[in-house]
């Protein structure tokens, strides 16, 4: 039985965003109206990792709205195929007048890689104003909260220093 990961509720409440894997276990990104309509699969720029607790194994979360809703924050692989990445991919809206999905702007519709640092980064969360995400970062042997802009280009900056994993940016 293939079981999609947690959903998330997008800001306006109409859409839940899930990992849902296939026949392999490869995940792929599903947008599903919660009222009618048809499930739409969002492509990603690299092959997608479910964020699952170290300790336990369990899914914590599915992929991450932007607060404006025009944007999920995923876990992917990444081009390394050694460590994660966090990528923002563009969420496309519907035409009333046609029902087809669309981007805003051809701009729009370009996936961005947050951060590319040797760190391995996982489990984004966004800023209640989204100019910021949080997310874990593996550095140095332990895990870390670190913070960057959500336009990416930016070094992310550690924000914990602790001795202990840190496990949710919350």
């Amino acid at each position: 039985q293939v079981l999609p990961g947690p959903p998330e509720v997008s800001p306006d409440g109409s859409t839940l965003a899930v990992l849902l894997p296939d026949d392999t276990g490869a995940l792929h990104l599903w947008l599903c109206p919660v009222d009618s309509g048809d499930a739409l699969e969002i492509s990603v720029p690299a092959p997608l990792v479910a964020d699952v607790d170290p300790d336990t194994g369990r899914a914590i979360r599915g992929p991450q709205w932007s607060p404006d809703g025009t944007m999920l924050a995923v876990t992917c692989l990444h081009d390394d195929g050694v460590r994660t990445a966090i990528w923002l991919v563009p969420v496309p809206s519907v035409n009333a007048e046609d029902d087809a999905p669309h981007h805003h702007d051809e701009e729009d519709n370009v996936p961005i890689l947050l951060c590319d640092h040797p760190a391995a980064d996982r489990s984004p969360r966004w800023s209640p104003d989204g100019t910021e995400l949080a997310f874990v970062s593996r550095r140095d042997g332990r895990d870390a909260i670190a913070l960057a802009p959500a336009l990416g280009g930016a070094p992310a900056q550690t924000v914990t220093f602790g001795l202990r994993d840190d496990r949710e940016p919350i």
